[in-house]
């Protein structure tokens, strides 16, 4: 904890996840809350993606579906595939942001790129739809077969 107090990112995440779980600790959402965005805010890209889950609700936060954007983006832009997945989400669902497909195509493709399944899958939807990007009937199979061949399941 000591280490944590002095600032120290991945020292602040843990002990978040510790509150967040109550391991060895009583359990505390709100006090996890506060030790992930310390870390957050100093750039730690998991605490920024928790950060995020809290602000969609995913944690248990108050839904503001700008400030999960917001903190995503954040961790997206350092590689987050999950975060990069619920950007390219929230832009096509226009969820804090207007909706723009370019931008969520763009999102998916970079957390498709890699490895994840239902990035996969949207990016195949996208190519086979048209939405964001031309329609490729072979790009939209080899990304469904990616999709699939990585655990996808609808």
């Amino acid at each position: 904890m000591k280490v944590a107090e002095q600032g120290d990112t991945q020292a602040q995440f843990i002990v978040g996840c510790y509150y967040n779980k109550g391991e060895g600790i009583k359990e505390d959402k709100e006090e996890a809350f506060k030790w992930w965005k310390k870390a957050a805010e100093q750039g730690h890209i998991t605490a920024q993606f928790n950060i995020g889950c809290h602000y969609s609700k995913v944690n248990g936060g108050k839904e503001d579906k700008k400030e999960a954007f917001k903190w995503w983006k954040k961790a997206a832009k350092q590689g987050d595939a999950k975060a990069q997945y619920n950007i390219g989400v929230y832009y096509d669902n226009g969820w804090g942001v207007e909706v723009n497909m370019d931008e969520a195509f763009k999102w998916y493709m970079k957390a498709a790129e890699q490895g994840l399944a239902k990035a996969q899958f949207k990016v195949s939807q996208c190519y086979a739809l048209g939405l964001g990007t031309d329609i490729d009937p072979e790009k939209s199979e080899m990304w469904k077969e990616k999709a699939i061949k990585n655990g996808y399941k609808k």
